[in-house]
Parts: C-alpha cells; structure tokens; sequence
C-alpha cells in the first residue's frame, strides 16, 4: 500500500513543539536511516513513549532506545537482533514487552492487541472494551508462545519454488473505495504476497486515490478499465464483519488457491494465531 503522509517531521516539530505522546514505529526496509534515528532519539527525549511493531525494534533499536531495556520483536528475528543489539535483553513468548516508555510487539499481528492497550492507557478501560469489540478482538493480553511459530525446510524448500516459479505467479486485486477501512485492507494486503505466489494490489472504479475510515489517504493501483480479465479478486468482508477477521477471511480464500503451506507461510510471517472457533473456520484441526 502507498499511503501520503499528514505532515514531515519538521512540520509536526513546528506544530507540537512538546512532542509527541507516542510514537508508533513500524518495520523500516532501511532501519538506519539518521534522519529517522535523530527525530527518535528527540522525541523519546521529550518523554514520549516508543513503540516499536514487529521489526521495527531494530529502529528503535538502532537509534540506543532499547539499551538496558528489555523487548521483544518478530520471532524470526530474535536470534539475529540478540547479537546485533546484546544490550537490550529480547524477551521471548510475550505478544508485547513494557519497559517504562518503550513498548514493543512480535510480529504484525500483535499491532492490534497492542493497540488496544495504548486505547486502555490513554483513555481507559471502557473506552478500550469499545474498540476491541469493534476491531472484533477477545482479548489483548500479552499470553504468546514464541515457539509455536517456526519454519521447517520444507516450508522453505516451498517458499523457494512458489518463489522462484514466476510463471505461476498470480496478481492478486482487492477492491477500495472511500470509506474502506484501513485495518480490514492492511491485513489483507500484508497476507497476499507471503504466499510467494502472488503480489497485491487495490483497484476502484476510478482509480486515483481514496480515504479510508479513519482518513487515511491511500493510493489506488488500478481503475476498474485497467485490470486484467484474468486477475484473481480477493473482496474484503462486508462492513458489519469486524476488521480484525480480515486476516481469516484472506487465510482461508489464499489457502484454497495455494494451499496449506502458502497460508502457514502467511500466519508464520504475520506471527498469528487464531483464535480455536477461527481455526475451524479455516478448516484448520
């Protein structure tokens, strides 16, 4: 997805000369750019609370936040952030890792428990209850079990040839419009191209751009006109279906397409569990 930003750093610097309350950093391609690291390292300064989402503690990481501190990360890079970063103690089988103003979280999918968290914090446990319901959340503690998520050869020797056989490769089009919601469209597109058989992208009718629930601008790939007879469609739930089962929905939909082992793929990546009653709805035992 390619969203536009409200504002640069300078331009939120100028306008919240006290800086931030909280700052929510994500996976980074580049984790060292100095640009990013400088206005982390001001804003933690100024007392505000970091928290990183799956790797991006190696950001926050990277920029000294995390020495002495304890925190966790996706569990695929724990090994390797554990000799990188060996003054931040990595915590394992927990979703999300508190230290004074630091947060952190495993993998894509802890981002809404720890959400609802920051919800609870900020303007309590009513107000967080609410959401939750909304996104379609149970519960948003920090019960995780690192080692239930792993990747044998095999899923790497499948990985490998779904990879490598573009051939096969499918486009996958997911259809926006103003309005969608945010949450719902994130999960879907984050799940698609960790088949390794297929890439995303989101059509409307008249292509261009749209803002989603919350207002966040997103940019549209296709129109209707530009897409391709042969396109695989993958709809999102209707508006009534709580956003967090999106993730489900593409799990079962990407399953049936590619299999098993592509939607093992996608719950290792995203580091997801499902709920017992979501297992069986994806005809998981």
């Amino acid at each position: 997805l390619t969203t536009d930003a409200d504002m640069t750093f300078a331009a939120f610097d100028a306008a919240y000369t006290h800086g931030a309350d909280y700052v929510i950093v994500p996976a980074m391609l580049k984790p060292e750019i100095a640009a990013v690291r400088a206005w982390l390292q001001a804003q933690a300064a100024r007392g505000a609370t970091i928290v990183s989402i799956c790797e991006g503690a190696r950001v926050v990481a990277g920029a000294g936040l995390l020495d002495g501190r304890n925190a966790t990360t996706h569990w695929h890079a724990l090994q390797d952030v554990t000799k990188t970063f060996p003054r931040t103690t990595w915590v394992r089988n927990s979703r999300y890792v508190i230290d004074d103003h630091r947060i952190s979280t495993t993998g894509v999918s802890a981002s809404l428990p720890v959400s609802i968290l920051l919800i609870e914090r900020i303007a309590g446990r009513p107000a967080a209850d609410s959401a939750a319901r909304r996104l379609g959340i149970d519960t948003w503690d920090s019960q995780h079990d690192t080692d239930a998520f792993y990747v044998t050869k095999w899923m790497y020797v499948k990985a490998a040839i779904n990879y490598l056989a573009w051939w096969r490769h499918d486009v996958v089009a997911v259809p926006v419009s103003d309005g969608v919601d945010e949450v719902a469209l994130a999960l879907t597109v984050d799940a698609i191209p960790r088949t390794m058989r297929a890439s995303a992208l989101t059509w409307s009718d008249r292509g261009g751009s749209i803002v989603g629930r919350q207002g966040l601008r997103i940019s549209v790939d296709r129109s209707r006109a530009s897409l391709q007879r042969s396109t695989r469609q993958l709809a999102l739930p209707a508006p009534t279906v709580p956003p967090s089962a999106a993730l489900d929905s593409a799990l079962v939909q990407l399953g049936a397409w590619y299999g098993a082992d592509a939607r093992e793929l996608i719950r290792m990546g995203l580091e997801y569990a499902p709920s017992p009653a979501r297992q069986r709805q994806q005809g998981r035992p």
